[in-house]
């Protein structure tokens, strides 16, 4: 699995490591865990649906952190004969943040999570807005 840490959680988890605030080990290694899973939920991922052709989708694999990691999924899958879609999952806080609600879409008003930088809206496929670029 390719995880290319990023600045902002790197610093969240130096943060813990060189505070003074944890009395134990223990509550350290707590505290480590809490933060890296918040910090890794707020991950727009990949997943991808594994199944025979009438039954996608039979298995779902996610999150996946690369394109390159799901195409790997869907070339094993293939390699056995199965059908295999590669789909985006957005970080579980992602919709639930007051920022992502507020306001949407100026054109269509949906969620800005549904309209990745270089394509339009992904609501509806006749809904034509190219808002959120």
């Amino acid at each position: 699995m390719r995880l290319t840490p990023r600045k902002a959680e790197i610093e969240a988890v130096t943060a813990i490591l060189t505070s003074d605030e944890y009395d134990s080990e223990q509550d350290m290694a707590k505290a480590l865990i809490k933060t890296i899973a918040q910090i890794l939920s707020e991950r727009n991922t990949f997943g991808v649906a594994i199944g025979f052709a009438d039954s996608l989708p039979g298995l779902v694999i996610g999150p996946l952190y690369s394109t390159a990691d799901a195409q790997a999924c869907i070339t094993e899958a293939q390699e056995a004969g199965m059908e295999a879609r590669m789909g985006r999952l957005c970080g579980t806080t992602s919709i639930r943040s007051p920022e992502a609600r507020v306001g949407g879409c100026g054109e269509c008003g949906h969620h800005k999570e549904l309209h990745p930088k270089s394509y339009k809206c992904l609501v509806l496929p006749t809904c034509g807005c190219l808002g959120f670029k």
